[in-house]
């Protein structure tokens, strides 16, 4: 008759006096102090990882220790170590096959839903290059559905790439996310929190797979100094084993299989597992990859905005109001009225014959086409040439390097712009269009590469007059010729810009050297920059200053900290056009 395991969580405490059992045989095993890779250290690892969890470093340790690793055998030991130990560091902090690594993290894409989010750029690379192309609103949701350290710049990249408004549903999930998420680093931080109040705010999310994440990559950062200070806490493991029992069985097994394995004589969850023999079944491996790795995730997907604009025909309607009445609504509708206008009911929207867009991307190797609330074109369709009244209402992008007129070629058809968001690129048009675009004093986002602005008479445009039409901009990337006045220096410096600017960056000739000279630099951006701004001060290749202005630049930096009490100055870099 087999004896029964009886529960002994306070015989644990008692016996945690001494060292515990995993420790002991780590210690026998001579791996605490191995840090050179060789054969004998190879076989030796193998032998303690068949019957124990091994951590990360280790791992590291045991990759190197392969010889002629392919990368089918990469793939193999990767997803060992991280099966022990969840840890990020292994995979993103010094990589032993750098060719392999990012192989492995473009096919798997481990800690797609950690909170240390590593996959922004990535993310942000792909809407630039998608951007008018493919419908991006899907990924940009899913990047907002969990609590993450590049949550606000999801937002922000939503907004631009989306090519519809976020919902309120949408905000108000972002909103809470993004408290959940300082809740979360909080506890972290702070010492006198206790892990289950850690764990009861990763659980609030009631996302499964972000939850395993979370606890897992939590456990891997803090076994190696439990180890090292005699001292394993089963804390952690017990409440997520204990959860994962009431959520989903196949993944407790798997946990509490590695559990067994660094605990190996604690019996405090066995009653929950009558059947469990030291093996770990097929399906509650694959669950537990299911978690860790891209297969594809259901989350809770919240609405998308109503669509406002149509490529199909309508069908015919008897509305039952008097034509007066629906001519007076349609002709006199502002634009928010018309959004829900159109999104109602396609009458509105063929009798009204006004594209209200969201977006509009313009530029070489789009086509024509609709997409959520927005719409792409090259710009040289036979039907884009047709239309008019188009409303523009939150991004404009225009690139084509190739015809350097096509902006000022769309302007006719605009009726309106009301954009928060606008990117040009090889362009070149004048002041009265860029004051179309943006003396409304939304935009927040400005990006200009390779623009002329002119005026009437052929001159660029007057610099104050060009950062003044931006009171709400946090990000200038507008390296473009501009010109003074007499009144420009105290324009700038009596500039009083509600919104501080995340991104900076000027194009300065022989004058602009002048008026903003490092020290008198520093004084206008510290009073119109966050602290961890980016400002780039460009200058147009060949220009014989630069040295000159770069010497004084280190100089003016000691000045500042010295007149400051070693407060460091606006951090500013310095850049050459090649255009």
């Amino acid at each position: 008759m087999k004896r029964k395991h009886r529960d002994n969580s306070t015989e644990d405490v008692a016996s945690s006096r001494r060292q515990a059992p995993y420790l002991e045989q780590f210690k026998a095993s001579g791996l605490a102090s191995a840090d050179v890779a060789h054969e004998s250290l190879r076989k030796k690892m193998d032998g303690f990882s068949e019957k124990y969890l091994m951590r990360p470093s280790l791992w590291d340790l045991r990759t190197r220790c392969e010889p002629n690793m392919p990368y089918e055998r990469y793939v193999e030991l990767t997803k060992r170590a991280l099966s022990d130990f969840y840890s990020k560091e292994f995979i993103f902090g010094n990589p032993s096959y750098p060719e392999y690594y990012k192989r492995f993290r473009t096919q798997h894409k481990p800690f797609d839903r950690l909170m240390e989010w590593q996959y922004w750029t990535e993310m942000i690379d792909n809407c630039i290059e998608q951007a008018g192309m493919k419908d991006l609103e899907p990924m940009l949701k899913e990047a907002l559905s969990f609590p993450h350290s590049n949550l606000r710049n999801v937002g922000w990249d939503y907004e631009e790439y989306a090519g519809t408004p976020m919902t309120y549903q949408l905000h108000q999930q972002f909103v809470r996310n993004k408290k959940l998420f300082k809740r979360i680093k909080r506890l972290e931080r702070e010492e006198n929190n206790t892990v289950a109040e850690w764990f009861e705010a990763v659980i609030r999310t009631n996302d499964l797979r972000f939850i395993v994440q979370n606890v897992e990559a939590r456990i891997a950062r803090e076994i190696g100094d439990q180890i090292k200070e005699g001292k394993l806490n089963p804390k952690l493991w017990q409440m997520y084993i204990n959860y994962l029992l009431t959520n989903d069985q196949l993944l407790a097994e798997e946990v509490y299989y590695r559990f067994r394995r660094l605990f190996i004589t604690d019996r405090s969850l066995a009653s929950n597992f009558p059947n469990f023999r030291g093996k770990l079944s097929d399906k509650a491996k694959a669950a537990v990859e299911e978690m860790k790795y891209n297969t594809p995730y259901v989350f809770k997907v919240l609405p998308s905005s109503p669509v406002t604009i149509y490529n199909n025909p309508a069908a015919q309607q008897l509305l039952p109001f008097r034509n007066s009445l629906m001519y007076y609504i349609y002709k006199n509708a502002s634009q928010n009225v018309l959004k829900k206008l159109y999104s109602s009911c396609k009458y509105f929207y063929f009798a009204k014959r006004k594209l209200l867009c969201h977006s509009l991307y313009v530029g070489k190797g789009l086509k024509l086409q609709y997409f959520r609330n927005s719409m792409s074109s090259t710009g040289e369709e036979s039907e884009f040439a047709k239309m008019d009244k188009l409303i523009v209402q939150n991004n404009m992008i225009v690139q084509h390097f190739e015809n350097p007129n096509l902006l000022h070629l769309i302007f006719p058809k605009l009726e309106a712009c009301s954009i928060r968001y606008l990117q040009i690129t090889s362009q070149k048009f004048y002041v009265n269009e860029y004051d179309f675009l943006t003396s409304g004093g939304k935009i927040m986002k400005l990006l200009f590469h390779d623009v002329s602005i002119f005026d009437g008479n052929g001159e660029p445009i007057v610099l104050e007059h060009f950062l003044y039409n931006l009171p709400l901009a946090t990000y200038i990337d507008a390296p473009l010729k501009t010109r003074t006045t007499p009144e420009t220096e105290t324009m700038l410096f009596n500039w009083n810009k509600p919104q501080k600017l995340h991104i900076f960056c000027i194009l300065l000739d022989d004058t602009l050297m002048e008026i903003f000279e490092p020290m008198k630099l520093f004084k206008f951006l510290e009073r119109l920059v966050v602290e961890k701004s980016t400002n780039v001060v460009q200058f147009e290749k060949g220009n014989e200053n630069i040295s000159n202005y770069s010497q004084d630049l280190i100089q003016a930096k000691q000045i500042y900290k010295h007149q400051n009490g070693g407060k460091a100055p606006p951090k500013v870099l310095i850049a050459i056009s090649n255009v």
